[in-house]
């Protein structure tokens, strides 16, 4: 059974809910790849790598959200699903390999909690608004 929202957050319009939600997403996937460039962490080429795809999936996903949604092609909203899903599951490798180094930061694991829980709430409503989409047009 598939949940479906009215709205964002109990009170926007679910497009505007996508359109916050795409400018999340690509400052998201922008602070991520701004932080590990700056940052003092000492990560491999290979982590560094998983990292910048995961971002840049989000930023992807962003930009799919905005042509979804400001070009009224919601036939690409499904695609934007995919590209979420993806860009998780590849930080989900980044942050498994992080800990079969041994390098277990609190900071890690409070992201990946974060970017779990993004996911989530990102995959429900553009579903939702996809459903919507559907039943209007």
């Amino acid at each position: 059974m598939a949940i479906y929202l009215k709205k964002c957050c109990f009170f926007l319009s679910l497009r505007t809910g996508i359109i916050l939600l795409a400018i999340f997403l690509i400052c998201q996937g922008m602070g991520a790849v701004i932080y590990s460039a700056f940052s003092d962490l000492n990560l491999c080429l290979r982590l560094l790598t998983l990292w910048f795809l995961a971002a840049g999936f989000n930023i992807m996903t962003g930009f799919f959200l905005f042509i979804a949604t400001f070009r009224d092609r919601h036939r690409i909203l499904p695609v934007a699903i995919v590209l979420k899903l993806t860009g998780l599951i590849i930080e989900m490798f980044f942050h498994l390999f992080i800990a079969s180094t041994g390098f277990v930061a609190q900071n890690f694991v409070i992201y990946s909690m974060f970017s779990i829980c993004v996911t989530i709430f990102s995959v429900t409503m553009i579903f939702s608004y996809f459903q919507q989409e559907e039943s209007d047009g």
